[in-house]
């Protein structure tokens, strides 16, 4: 109970102001991590005067290990060589409003791993703060005769054993930096209803050779499509894709030959091979009701190229011809080039 009897300059009741501040979700309860069907406001006269706060038994267990966000400087990925220094600046929580849903017990433990073993770590008590965010930075410098792929790990670890580990993989080879981009916008006539469909999905990757003939690698793709009824009995009837973006991360893996005749040839397959699925909300229009569907095309499985003897980069684009009747522009543009050995 807080009390609201007090009176402002103006001779009024603070309680319902301060109902309201408890409410509000930036500065009152929500900000602190409670979600609004968790609790009740009210402010009560009588007896006692005051401002009462309810809330729900939370989940006593920890079920979750902390929430990790890790900078890496220079991003992972990146080609680097003996000597250089790799800064990493991990952040650790176990707050709800960070994305830890259970009972928090606290952060424990950060510590930064290498392939040869414990590069830092720093430990905050066996009975943590449950739900102060830790920073913990470390620099790791890459070793005389690195190997080719340097694998480093921070891991946060709370007061219940929970780990959540975070790699950064950076090659001492060369390495490939790749987009391969897939637009459509097209509007389709089947003589009754004209209907224009986009989407656009975007790829960006990095490879690099492991070992003989190895390849490995990562991407980060973006997906976003849409659809709208321009003439016929649906004209103005749109989808909208929830949410608006899907973005996902995938692990590349293949191979790479050198062929007698001097070309250099990559083939690489994607895993996950496409993000998650995704609802598309028709509008109602007209004659046309709407409702929800769930779709799962936004695919981006890998692909194969040619390097000619020489070549530091590949290009390569396509314009598929349209439909008869149909508008618009699809297109694909592929580009990789080397980052220098």
């Amino acid at each position: 109970m807080v009390t609201g009897a007090e009176q402002s300059a103006t001779g009024e009741n603070l309680a319902p102001a301060r109902v309201k501040a408890l409410q509000d979700k930036d500065t009152g309860l929500p900000s602190l991590g409670l979600e609004p069907d968790q609790f009740k406001v009210d402010s009560v006269t009588g007896v006692v005067d005051g401002v009462l706060v309810n809330y729900d038994k939370f989940n006593d267990d920890d079920k979750d290990a902390p929430k990790l966000k890790v900078t890496w400087t220079p991003p992972k990925g990146t080609k680097v060589k003996a000597g250089d220094k790799i800064k990493v600046t991990i952040r650790a929580s176990e707050r709800y409003e960070d994305g830890h849903k259970s009972w928090p017990t606290g952060v424990y433990n950060i510590q930064l791993t290498a392939d040869d073993g414990l590069v830092d770590s720093k430990n905050y008590g066996r009975v943590p703060d449950p739900c102060e965010r830790r920073t913990f930075e470390a620099t790791y410098t890459v070793p005389r005769n690195p190997p080719q792929i340097v694998h480093l790990t921070a891991i946060a670890e709370d007061a219940g054993g929970h780990k959540d580990p975070e790699v950064g993989k950076f090659p001492t080879v060369e390495v490939w930096h790749g987009t391969d981009e897939n637009s459509y916008d097209i509007t389709a006539h089947d003589g009754f209803q004209d209907t224009r469909s986009r989407y656009h999905e975007l790829v960006t990757f990095d490879l690099y050779e492991t070992s003989k003939d190895k390849l490995e690698g990562q991407a980060h793709a973006t997906w976003t499509s849409s659809q709208e009824a321009t003439i016929g009995n649906c004209a103005g009837q749109k989808s909208i894709q929830d949410p608006e973006t899907i973005a996902w991360d995938a692990q590349l893996t293949g191979t790479i030959q050198h062929l007698p005749t001097g070309i250099t040839r990559f083939e690489f397959h994607a895993t996950p091979d496409r993000g998650r699925p995704y609802n598309v909300i028709w509008t109602t229009v007209g004659e046309c009701t709407g409702g929800t569907e769930e779709w799962n095309d936004n695919k981006w499985s890998g692909t194969k190229f040619d390097l000619k003897p020489g070549q530091d980069h590949y290009d390569f684009s396509y314009a598929p011809p349209l439909g008869a009747g149909d508008t618009g522009q699809h297109y694909y543009k592929f580009h990789v080039e080397s980052s220098g050995k």
